[in-house]
């Protein structure tokens, strides 16, 4: 059931502020199907066609500058990966499809990550999943770099979301993010913190239960998003959000200056 009115959610701040908006719930992207293979030089020139179109998206982003462009570049990294590359292509030599090698080897890459069980690798996971939904969007006949049309001023719901995403997205209409999963040392939280926009993470499963439109105000400096606030609690909230950032403006503007003890 989805949370009551007045109901507080605890989770961990992933990029501090605070936030208030409207419900938007990003829906999963669906799996893209394996097709049926073709001839193996077919399939290897549809994976080199799908790479070598996320490979410009993604140097692109790079060029950029920034978090965005440091993450794009850790991306390039991977898709060039000899092991990820090495392993779809003996898979399309045994007679896999493009999209199914590429899974697979995708796949083993995690595995092996896994079992170095350090949390910070165990979240490098979703940065190899995210290289995965790329390639196999192109594989599927989209193009890199779609994103999904927003509200303005939304509070962001979804289960995780990949570093792609947050940067396809028209990050001015997006207010807030909170996440039923996810980590806060992932690519993707520390992508929110360089846009400024505040994000809680490993929420819970409660979250995908608000409905769209709902009142929300996420507090990324305490760990919690209340949903549905009364009036009394929404007004408070707001002036505590309008003196910390006439705050935040008046420390940024004297940041320059010179520094001297008394």
């Amino acid at each position: 059931p989805p949370p009551v009115d007045g109901e507080i959610i605890a989770a961990q701040t992933a990029s501090p502020g605070l936030a208030s908006g409207f419900a938007f719930q990003l829906q999963a992207i669906a799996s893209v199907e394996a097709s049926v293979a073709g001839t193996e030089q077919e399939e290897r020139d549809a994976l080199a066609a799908a790479t070598g179109k996320v490979r410009i998206h993604l140097e692109s982003l790079a060029a950029g500058g920034g978090t965005g462009a440091e993450i794009a570049a850790a991306h390039l990294a991977l898709l060039e990966d000899p092991l990820v590359v090495g392993r779809a292509g003996s898979l399309i030599g045994a007679g896999h499809c493009a999209p199914g090698a590429w899974r697979t080897a995708i796949d083993d890459a995690v595995t092996t990550l896994r079992k170095a069980r350090d949390r910070r690798m165990l979240e490098r996971v979703d940065d190899l999943e995210d290289i995965n939904l790329q390639v196999q969007r192109v594989l599927a006949g989209q193009e890199p770099g779609i994103a999904p049309e927003l509200p303005e001023g939304c509070i962001l719901l979804a289960e995780n979301l990949l570093p792609s995403q947050l940067l396809e997205m028209d990050r001015e209409r997006v207010a807030g993010i909170c996440l039923a999963a996810g980590g806060a040392t992932s690519h993707v939280s520390l992508l929110a913190t360089s846009l400024d926009i505040p994000m809680l993470v490993a929420a819970g499963k409660p979250v995908l239960a608000i409905e769209d439109g709902s009142l929300l105000q996420i507090d990324a400096e305490c760990g919690e998003i209340h949903v549905r606030p009364d009036e009394a609690s929404a007004a408070a909230f707001l002036a505590r959000a309008t003196e910390e950032a006439g705050q935040r403006a008046i420390e940024l503007e004297q940041a320059g200056q010179e520094c001297r003890t008394s």
